[in-house]
């Protein structure tokens, strides 16, 4: 067996299989994230659109500009995010060799950072568009998350390409930065469903004080936002579980650093390695 092939094969017996059909379970909840974020976007919130709705003279509601923000944030962490840190352990095509997975990889994470970009964007315009009185921008604990996770975001990127995409950095400095990067992605993904879970708290708590709805706390203008919350939770541990290892053992332990050393070398391959 070829040392790229056994470096591989050890670092799959270190890690925990997931249960037969784990990884679709995990996918659906993913996708279920979304849905209920469109249901609770365009059933409860007002839904989208790209220009403030007049309410009198100087005065106007934003609401349908904001409402984009947290669409793109489940497209940004539960999906994208989540599939990044899944492209390798278990990717949408199982068949796919190493370099197509490096591919989609950087393209779920780029796809990812576009999404975020776009979420904050729709979030200041609402902000700065707001009649009479523009609404302050980045004064909340969820905004103050929020630009903590996308700093942390954009530079794990760069450092992603710097150090694997196209190499500037030598071989044993990708072998030793390969485990950092891959950590740090995870980071990312439970940072910002974190954050997310925070804005849609946020978000709730200025419903039921300026919406009022009819039928009070029990309302689907709450439980949705609740069952959101427990979904994007799931969300992070399936994701998560997927990278478990096996033990504590010192031969586990080198497995997955071969197999990210490997993932580390050569600048012809495309990339990053494995999360």
């Amino acid at each position: 067996m070829a040392r790229g092939e056994g470096a591989v094969a050890r670092a799959v017996s270190a890690v925990l299989p997931p249960p037969p059909g784990f990884t679709n379970f995990t996918r659906v909840v993913e996708i279920s994230t979304l849905v209920v974020t469109m249901i609770w976007v365009f059933g409860y919130l007002g839904g989208v659109g790209f220009a403030p709705v007049v309410k009198g003279e100087n005065t106007n509601d934003p609401g349908v500009i904001f409402n984009w923000h947290p669409l793109f944030m489940a497209m940004a962490f539960p999906i994208c995010m989540a599939e990044a840190v899944l492209a390798y352990r278990a990717p949408l095509a199982t068949s796919s060799d190493k370099p197509q997975r490096k591919v989609l990889h950087i393209a779920l994470q780029s796809s990812a950072l576009v999404f975020i970009i776009l979420g904050l964007i729709t979030t200041i315009k609402s902000h700065t568009l707001k009649r009479p009185t523009p609404i302050p921008n980045f004064y909340s604990p969820h905004s103050w998350m929020g630009l903590f996770t996308t700093s942390l975001a954009v530079l794990q990127y760069v450092f992603g390409f710097y150090a694997f995409a196209f190499p500037k950095m030598s071989q044993s400095d990708r072998a030793a930065a390969a485990p950092i990067h891959a950590f740090l992605g995870q980071a990312v993904l439970v940072l910002g469903l974190a954050t997310m879970t925070t804005g849609i708290q946020e978000k709730t708590t200025l419903v039921q004080t300026l919406m009022k709805p009819a039928g009070g706390m029990r309302s689907a203008y709450f439980t949705l936002p609740a069952l959101l919350e427990l979904l994007i939770m799931l969300t992070g541990i399936l994701v998560l579980f997927h990278h478990k290892s096996v033990s504590k053992g010192k031969g586990n332990q080198d497995a997955q650093q071969s197999f990210l050393e490997e993932g580390a070398q050569g600048s012809h391959d495309i990339g990053t390695p494995t999360q």
